[in-house]
């Protein structure tokens, strides 16, 4: 009986060896993945020709916080409203928003207030503390429309009002029925 046993447990070995060895031929050995790593640091050697052609690119201006909130002002040809209007209209957007996050902030207080875990509790102060920082740039970005509001009052109280654009009625096409005649 033992003697079966042992030789049912060298069969299984010996059956189970090419699957080993398969196993590790798929994964890199450690010193080839050294080299990979190696020739992945290897620095680049730059020539005079890749620094004069570098040089002869225009190099464009880091892009900075305030670039990245402007979007340019494209004013839509078929909007008639104001410039104190479009203006006004920004400060109640901003304003807005502003309220809805407020709200959401008092939200989050009560959540944390009413909450026993620790940790929830703690993941609702991270929340409220970025939501914090929302709330900051939104109130900078209200005030930047209530300025704007402010100075197109002042250019409209200079100039006067915006007159009203008149609406273009669609030109006809020629009519295809009748041919033109050349003059004679």
């Amino acid at each position: 009986m033992k003697r079966f046993s042992l030789l049912i447990l060298v069969a299984v070995a010996l059956s189970a060896l090419p699957a080993l060895a398969q196993s590790q031929q798929d994964e890199p050995s450690l010193g080839a993945l050294s080299q990979q790593a190696k020739e992945k640091k290897a620095a680049k050697v730059l020539t005079e020709d890749d620094v004069s052609s570098a040089q002869t690119t225009p190099a464009e201006p880091a892009a900075t916080e305030e670039d990245k909130d402007k979007k340019p002002v494209a004013v839509d040809p078929e909007d008639e409203r104001s410039d104190v209007d479009r203006a006004a209209d920004d400060v109640k957007k901003w304003t807005h928003e502003e309220e809805s996050l407020k709200n959401k902030l008092a939200t989050l207080q009560q959540k944390e207030a009413d909450e026993p875990s620790e940790f929830r509790k703690q993941m609702y102060r991270d929340a409220y503390n970025n939501q914090q920082t929302t709330l900051g740039e939104l109130a900078e970005k209200r005030a930047k429309a209530e300025k704007e509001l402010a100075d197109a009052r002042a250019k409209e109280a200079e100039e006067g009002p915006k007159p009203k654009k008149a609406k273009k009625a669609p030109e006809a096409a020629p009519d295809q029925s009748t041919p033109e005649q050349p003059p004679q």
